[in-house]
């Protein structure tokens, strides 16, 4: 949503890494690309575990 374009299919994610430079380049901060990043990791255990500890990363931006 914030580049106008789908993020990458899962396995380019799981074989690659989220590729942040895609939201640095459409001037998303480095903040918000960090929690973005961190959302879409492919390990569920290095996401965050529950919504309320994204929306509390999200609010510390």
């Amino acid at each position: 949503m914030l580049t106008g374009k789908r993020p990458p299919e899962a396995p380019e994610i799981l074989n690659e890494g989220f590729p942040d430079d895609i939201l640095k380049n459409a001037g998303v901060n480095d903040a918000l690309t960090k929690c973005i990043t961190k959302a879409m990791e492919p390990m569920k255990r290095q996401r965050y575990q529950t919504v309320m500890e994204f929306l509390d990363a999200l609010s510390n931006i």
